[in-house]
């Protein structure tokens, strides 16, 4: 933990690359399931994919390391699900995440890639806890859907607690963030947009 204000200081580029990050994988991901609910990829339509090139360039710029590990790691953790399909580059998805990970291992070590593929597969079993009812009204899949609440429940449980044993800071950054970004400001915005639009 930092122990002064300039060592809190020196970590904002840092905190600025997660929340930049973190809204660039919200909205891929939701992008990629075509889910019309992100207030976000509404407001910014086709051309949205535009801004999240710029997003995670910034990010990058702020703190590549960080922000590589991290968005590899959200990469593999998305294939979980979906191991043995073919994807455009014509490699099965387990081949594709096992390239990424050792790309991520040889730019920033095992542990600190072991440490982000942690957190973001706490960040994946959260959300897919709090889309619960939402998803299986929908008929899509997801963690809680598949394993049942009380064990995805525990699976986040021990995922988040090995991911605090390694980075307990940027865990807890990482998690508020998460939260932050699906609930308070994407839900919210969708909030303020109805509205607005309910009113016109």
């Amino acid at each position: 933990m930092p122990s002064s204000y300039c060592e809190w200081l020196a970590l904002i580029p840092s905190f600025g690359a997660i929340l930049l990050t973190g809204l660039v994988i919200k909205c891929l991901d939701d992008y990629l399931d075509q889910d019309s609910n992100n207030p976000l990829l509404t407001s910014l339509g086709r051309g949205g994919i535009v801004y999240f090139i710029l997003g995670i360039l910034i990010a990058a710029a702020l703190d590549f390391s960080l922000v590589f590990i991290l968005f590899s790691a959200s990469y593999i953790v998305g294939m979980f699900l979906d191991m043995t399909i073919k994807l455009p580059s014509g490699l099965p998805s387990w081949l594709e995440s096992i390239i990424v990970a050792i790309v991520s291992i040889i730019s920033a070590g095992l542990i600190n890639t072991f440490w982000a593929i942690m957190i973001m597969f706490s960040i994946q079993l959260l959300d897919d806890l709090l889309d619960y009812q939402n998803d299986l009204i929908n008929q899509q899949t997801n963690y809680a859907i598949i394993l049942g609440i009380e064990r995805t429940v525990i699976l986040f449980l021990l995922s988040m607690y090995i991911s605090l044993a390694l980075q307990p800071l940027l865990s807890v950054v990482l998690l508020c963030t998460a939260l932050f970004i699906s609930e308070a400001l994407c839900k919210n915005l969708g909030r303020t947009e109805n509205v607005s639009f309910k009113q016109s």
